[in-house]
């Protein structure tokens, strides 16, 4: 029985992908290549490893669709996920903003007691 999962994550930008992978210390590979999970092989424009996950995730990129399978829980964390999922939106806001630096806006990440992040915009003096 397969344990396959395909979740929309809008993950579509495959730099700002590799980015939020490297600012976790998390193995990637960026470029369309096949990705192994339990229930067979599937086509990635992105590959992340996962702290503590038996299969990486595969991200396609034009649609969004990151397919992973992490058995319910016992191959993987889906918490790791969700942490990717963040950084990523948050490398995404950064990534977004940084024309306004240019116009003196200043960007702030904020790391909340919950263990959300913030990304904080504020013009510059």
């Amino acid at each position: 029985m397969s344990h396959k999962v395909t979740v929309k994550t809008q993950i579509k930008n495959p730099e700002v992908a590799a980015a939020a992978a490297k600012a976790m210390g998390l193995p990637c590979r960026v470029g369309r290549h096949s990705v192994e999970i339990f229930s067979g092989e599937v086509q990635a424009d992105i590959s992340v490893q996962l702290k503590g996950w038996i299969y990486p995730i595969a991200i396609n990129i034009k649609t969004g669709e990151c397919h992973f399978d992490n058995y319910n829980g016992k191959w993987g964390n889906a918490e790791e996920l969700l942490n990717f999922t963040q950084e990523y939106l948050a490398q995404v806001a950064e990534h977004e903003a940084e024309e306004l630096t240019l116009q003196g806006w200043n960007i702030e990440r904020v790391a909340l007691e919950n263990g959300d992040v913030q990304v904080k915009l504020t013009q510059g003096l």
